[in-house]
């Protein structure tokens, strides 16, 4: 399951306590936003798609965490993008999270783009997609300098898929250029892959809520690769996703970011990745688990 906020800062504190002084970051309570750029409600707007999938939308600053109406839910898209009250902003990045985690019998979503003040506002969604009864869910987390791959537990017969992440530079904030959170199978054990760097490599703390699927209720896994500036859309075949992984990085240099954001539709893979200009090149792999039996 995916610790809350503060459960987060608390890994970071014991895994970095002797590497770099702590940024003093205002702390912000999440709160709704009446009105969005446009003048329409965009706080807590939820609706079903079908019995199986739940949207999740709305504007935030800092981490933002609200009730989800069902449990064992799987990431299928999460998009996140700063705004401001007079057009596109993009800022530094220090935290970025998005996804799904249960606690004592409720299941929550929780969502995060910020720099080290932590009061920009931005736009959020997240799509749930319930996960079949047999599923167990599990987390792993760690602290890094460099884009690494781990060997997590043992999942014979089993096909990994994320219900959420969150991705922390531990000192400072900074500017972009890399993003990875990847889990896959093989030899019958799961593996977490992450980056997160601008242009050089820095320290930052990660914490990855995964579930591993029967292989028997999965259809298919699928993976996309390619090269876009600021976003792309591709079709798919039609069918139930839910992510495995990710990789977003810019070709040319770190930049600002403005969003970030993986959508799985049912015909369509849209990526999102850039500062407010959306003229930047970046390379993108994306990763997906097909569910059987719903479509």
């Amino acid at each position: 399951m995916l610790a809350p906020k503060q459960s987060i800062r608390v890994i970071v504190l014991v895994l970095i306590v002797a590497s770099c002084a702590q940024v003093e970051r205002k702390r912000l309570e999440p709160q709704p936003l009446t009105e969005g750029v446009d003048g329409a409600a965009s706080m807590g707007v939820a609706a079903a798609t079908s019995v199986h999938q739940e949207i999740r939308n709305g504007s935030a600053r800092d981490a933002y965490v609200e009730s989800l109406p069902f449990a064992r839910a799987g990431l299928t898209t999460f998009e996140l993008r700063y705004w401001g009250p007079f057009g596109p902003v993009d800022h530094h990045v220090r935290d970025v999270a998005a996804g799904f985690m249960g606690q004592g019998g409720e299941w929550k979503t929780w969502v995060e783009l910020s720099d080290n003040r932590g009061d920009d506002w931005y736009e959020w969604t997240a799509i749930a997609t319930e996960l079949p009864p047999e599923t167990t869910f599990h987390e792993a987390s760690g602290h890094e300098w460099y884009g690494r791959t781990r060997m997590l537990i043992p999942a014979v017969g089993k096909v990994p898929v994320l219900t959420g992440f969150s991705i922390i530079f531990n000192c400072s904030d900074h500017h972009l250029r890399t993003m990875e959170v990847r889990l896959f199978d093989e030899g019958n054990h799961v593996y977490v892959e992450t980056d997160f760097k601008d242009d050089e490599h820095r320290e930052y703390t990660y914490n990855v809520a995964y579930a591993l699927v029967p292989r028997e209720k999965v259809s298919r896994t699928q993976h996309f690769t390619g090269t876009a500036t600021g976003s792309v859309t591709r079709s798919r075949p039609r069918g139930l996703p839910v992510l495995q992984g990710f990789q977003l990085s810019f070709k040319d240099a770190d930049h600002h970011i403005r969003q970030i954001g993986i959508r799985l539709d049912p015909e369509n893979l849209v990526i999102n990745y850039g500062d407010y200009n959306h003229d930047d090149k970046f390379d993108y792999d994306v990763w997906w688990a097909e569910l059987a039996g719903y479509l």
